[in-house]
């Protein structure tokens, strides 16, 4: 199994994860407040949201994953109170 990373999250400890219905997308909340979705068949990073939390992240929870508009939507936690619902594209 590869190991699913970021460079650029290297440093930054993961605090919660989160798996999709059908285990095709990963969801990583970090201490720096960064939520980062992974495609676990390629292995590849989908995408990062730097700026949408300012504490760490306690909990992510992905909800839904629409295949006709591909996109993965979530909600997550930080540890200021904030909750974010997101939707990411996960067009290639």
């Amino acid at each position: 199994m590869k190991p699913l990373v970021d460079k650029a999250l290297l440093k930054d400890k993961v605090m919660c994860v989160d798996l999709s219905a059908g285990m095709e997308f990963l969801l990583a909340g970090y201490a720096s407040g960064a939520v980062a979705l992974f495609d676990m068949g390629s292995y590849k990073l989908v995408k990062v949201l730097n700026e949408i939390h300012g504490s760490e992240i306690l909990a992510a929870k992905i909800y839904s994953v629409d295949h006709e508009k591909p996109s993965v939507s979530f909600v997550s936690i930080e540890k200021l109170g904030a909750v974010c619902s997101c939707r990411v594209s996960t067009k290639k």
